[in-house]
């Protein structure tokens, strides 16, 4: 049975590289000077394998394409559903990895503070899907520039759209956040 990763680590300036350089290292040292690693995972090669699973499986699963700024909810290798979506900034980034819906509401109070140090709070936020902490996938009623990079680093998907992929996943549906 082949484990899957669910989490990706995540830090400014992280490159996913690092963790397999430091693993290698770390091996280097425990094995002596050689090394099982020969050569660093790129992480391209990370999504594509875990696409890949997905795909040769039956299972729900939602990928977001950080370039085009896309959503698509897929069933196995059968895409279900497909929106445009709002993603962070440079300055509040989406970051990129493998997740999975760790918590849902239905509706959520949503305050924090942007890179630029000013302050937000957005009340009823609709159809709530939290995979890393405070990030989340999530209703925007507040702006409809669906396609864009303007969020403090959530996913937003139009409302009503929103509102179908909140009814479809559940907890534990795998997300892939992805160049």
């Amino acid at each position: 049975m082949r484990q899957r990763l669910v989490r990706w680590v995540r830090s400014p300036g992280f490159k996913p590289t690092h963790l397999w350089i430091g693993l290698g290292l770390l091996l280097s040292l425990t094995w002596g000077g050689s090394s099982p690693l020969l050569s660093p995972v790129q992480a391209d090669d990370i999504y594509t394998e875990e696409i890949a699973y997905l795909s040769q499986s039956t299972e729900r699963w939602i990928e977001v394409d950080l370039t085009f700024r896309t959503l698509t909810a897929w069933e196995g290798s059968i895409p279900i559903y497909s929106v445009d979506v709002s993603t962070g900034t440079d300055d509040d980034p989406t970051y990129e990895g493998i997740y999975a819906v760790q918590l849902m509401f239905p509706e959520a109070r949503m305050e924090g503070e942007g890179a630029d140090g000013k302050p937000y709070d957005i009340k009823d936020v609709p159809y709530v899907l939290y995979y890393d902490g405070s990030y989340a996938i999530h209703g925007a009623y507040w702006h409809e520039t669906f396609g864009y990079t303007i969020t403090h680093g959530c996913v937003n998907v139009p409302v009503e759209d929103a509102a179908w992929l909140y009814h479809w996943a559940g907890v534990g549906t795998p997300i892939v956040i992805h160049w």
